[in-house]
């Protein structure tokens, strides 16, 4: 399912380590339209400036707002193949951890 826009930025920001201020510079936006969405003074954005934030975090805006688990499988799989041979060993094996932790393993 789609989120507002407003939405997707707000997680977006907080999965990240980006400031407002950098993201700003990064999008090539203004410092002032993103304090008023993040103030919720503001749902949206121009289509321009959409665009331009979304490409900062790598993706179209329709992937940037859409928060279905297909979207965040295919963010999962797009970041894992950035990783060497080694760190996604790594990383699968920390994954069965938590899993076997928390007794979800597979059967």
């Amino acid at each position: 399912m789609a989120q507002r826009f407003r939405d997707a930025l707000m997680e977006h920001i907080n999965s990240s380590d980006l400031s407002i201020p950098e993201l700003a510079r990064r999008a090539g936006v203004s410092k002032h339209m993103l304090f008023k969405l993040k103030q919720g003074r503001s749902a949206s954005t121009n289509v321009d400036d959409a665009i331009s934030l979304a490409k900062v975090f790598g993706k179209s805006v329709n992937e940037f707002v859409d928060d279905t688990p297909d979207s965040r499988l295919a963010e999962l799989q797009r970041l894992f193949a950035l990783l060497s041979e080694q760190e996604q060993d790594l990383l699968a094996a920390q994954i069965r951890g938590l899993i076997e932790h928390q007794g979800k393993a597979e059967k």
